[in-house]
């Protein structure tokens, strides 16, 4: 009898690629990227003031251009504080078994500390398309608590890209009540 797969089973190892875990989770900011930082920011607040408009007193006759009533126009608001947590944790013994190439595919540490950046990262950049409220999007009709499946549809088929799995939504009536909760469901 010839030595078969089955028999030689226990002694069979594993093969795998060279190709890297892909990370399929949206991480792409271009409008994030481009925004100017400023790092210095501290006290209380910060306030930034626009020019919007320039002075169109001005013509190619002299007398026109004296005559205008025209002046530049001049904004400002306020730059607030506000908080906004992004947490990872990993057990010691995951994060001591993935240690190095020869254990695991990737790192535990550098998965969930990369993630919980992008997740933060990804919260600033939807945040800048947003008002203060911290909505992430609107929904045609509010839902009830008592549907199952929990099925949300978005009045912008656009804003499913501010939603991932495992996220906990906490859904509001009206997004000027922020402390008053209606429904909070795990998306997934």
């Amino acid at each position: 009898m010839a030595l078969d797969l089955t028999s030689f089973d226990a002694a069979l190892k594993q093969h795998y690629t060279s190709d890297m875990v892909q990370n399929m989770v949206y991480k792409d900011n271009p409008f994030l990227a481009l925004v100017a930082k400023y790092e210095d920011f501290g006290g209380r607040n910060l306030p930034i003031v626009l020019i919007y408009g320039n002075p169109q007193n001005r013509s190619a006759t002299f007398a026109t251009a004296q005559a205008g009533t025209s002046n530049s126009k001049l904004e400002d608001f306020i730059l607030t504080r506000v908080k906004d947590y992004s947490i990872a944790t990993i057990d010691n013994e995951t994060l001591e078994a993935s240690k190095g190439n020869a254990n695991a595919f990737m790192e535990a540490a550098t998965v969930e500390i990369d993630g919980s950046i992008n997740s933060l990262t990804r919260s600033v950049a939807i945040s800048l398309f947003r008002d203060s409220s911290g909505y992430v999007g609107q929904l045609n009709a509010e839902p009830t608590e008592v549907v199952s499946p929990f099925v949300i549809q978005l009045k912008s088929a656009e804003d499913v890209t501010n939603f991932e799995l495992g996220q906990v939504l906490v859904v509001f009536a009206d997004k000027s009540r922020r402390f008053r909760t209606n429904v909070k469901r795990n998306f997934s």
